[in-house]
């Protein structure tokens, strides 16, 4: 039987919805789907290693319902997120005869989120749409809320705003999950202990991995609270409420690009948190002692600190691209104090380049 540890209820304009979170939920997704009242085609988008785990447990549960399930591979690596997948994905929808009320379920991280959300965003103009995130990291963060894109000349540089019908968190998910890739997960829930919930850091602090089941729940629900507290103020980024969750982002993403996606997208927030967080303490606005707390939170967890290894100008390069540029100038999530975060809406660049050369 599964456990259901908690529900958090996301409320938007464009659409309400829970994310289900607790234990042994795959195998009772017919439970779910069901309550949801989806009917009708379902499209599968996955990577084959963790279909060959859990696809028969998905497809034996959403086959008690008498559904039709179509399988689509996605090859790993951000380098999926691109149009050749995307056109993929349409053309087996379509070949399939999908219609406006069959259902793109999105079973993988964030990239197999990303891409596949989009494609339900935009076929037929929007269906169904179901999140499963595998990985803390999508579990916390990408799954929630409703952005949905593809790479192009830069991270999601062509997406959307499309919440799902339903997000269904499975914790046991986690247990196949490396230490390093669960270590980058934690990047974000580190992110909302800076910037929302300081206990979440009171947490951090007392425990180490492997962290207790209880824990892993109680982080990752308080994670999603968060997320949907910040989404129904503000659900497509247009009062510099959202943009508070983009703390670490703007300078993680460029170090990403740069990278050529070499480093994953947690360790990259984990070391654009730490510039930006000394970027605040240069421009008078943030103590020292916040700097090294959150170095030690993320050392402790295995995560990066810096970067020395990539050319500062092709980070700087990358900047441009963000999706953050207002008119030109560059705008940063910057802090006051933990749980205190400021939008500084034209940094200078000679300021970050310095910081990067720390």
């Amino acid at each position: 039987m599964f456990r259901l540890i908690s529900t958090v209820q996301v409320k938007t304009l464009s659409r309400c919805y829970p994310v289900y979170i607790g234990f042994n939920l795959l195998d009772f997704l017919d439970v779910f789907l069901s309550r949801h009242g989806l009917k009708g085609k379902f499209a599968l988008v996955s990577h084959k290693s963790l279909m060959d785990i859990y696809g028969d447990k998905i497809i034996s549960s959403i086959s008690r319902l008498g559904l039709d399930t179509i399988i689509i591979d996605i090859p790993e690596g951000e380098e999926s997120k691109s149009f050749n997948m995307l056109t993929q994905i349409y053309d087996v929808l379509i070949n399939n005869r999908f219609d406006r009320w069959s259902t793109v379920t999105a079973f993988g991280g964030g990239v197999i989120g990303d891409l596949a959300g989009f494609a339900a965003a935009t076929f037929m103009r929007g269906i169904n749409l179901v999140q499963i995130p595998s990985t803390l990291l999508a579990q916390v963060d990408s799954s929630i809320g409703g952005k949905v894109a593809i790479d192009y000349r830069g991270k999601n540089i062509i997406g959307a705003f499309y919440q799902p019908n339903l997000v269904i968190t499975d914790l046991n998910l986690l247990k196949s999950l490396s230490v390093k890739e669960f270590s980058s997960g934690l990047a974000e829930v580190i992110k909302y202990g800076v910037v929302m919930d300081p206990q979440i850091l009171d947490i951090l602090e007392n425990y180490s991995n492997p962290l207790p089941d209880d824990i892993v729940a109680e982080l990752i629900t308080r994670s999603c609270s968060c997320k949907a507290r910040i989404v129904e103020a503000d659900e497509r980024d247009e009062k510099d409420i959202r943009i508070i969750l983009n703390f670490g982002h703007t300078i993680g993403h460029a170090i990403e690009v740069a990278s050529n996606f070499k480093i994953s997208h947690g360790e990259a927030v984990a070391i654009g948190m730490v510039y930006e967080a000394k970027l605040s303490v240069m421009l008078g606005f943030l103590d020292i002692d916040v700097v090294n707390r959150l170095i030690g939170i993320l050392s402790k967890f295995g995560l990066p600190i810096s970067v020395s290894q990539l050319n500062i100008e092709r980070i700087l390069s990358s900047l441009s691209y963000d999706k953050k540029i207002k008119h030109g100038k560059i705008r940063l999530i910057l802090l006051k104090s933990v749980g205190n975060p400021i939008v500084h809406d034209d940094v200078p660049i000679d300021s970050i380049k310095r910081v990067l050369e720390m």
